[in-house]
């Protein structure tokens, strides 16, 4: 816990960053597999970690809806 404290900012904000990006990565694994419901919820963990999504991550949030509600 100590270790934690000591660490830089820059480096904190660097792994909250890899993070989210490993969660829109992972959305985008669930939704290849159909996994719709699970791709919207990893990007709702995504913006609750502090991610804005892009316009490109908007639209599958859209399509992935759509594509659940069918």
């Amino acid at each position: 816990m100590l270790r934690a404290m000591q660490e830089h900012p820059l480096r904190i904000a660097e792994d909250r960053a890899a993070a989210r990006e490993i969660l829109l990565l992972l959305a985008d694994a669930e939704a290849r597999w159909r996994e719709y419901e699970r791709a919207l919820d990893l990007l709702q963990e995504a913006e609750a970690a502090g991610c804005v999504l892009s316009p490109e991550y908007r639209l599958k949030r859209h399509s992935w809806d759509a594509a659940l509600a069918s």
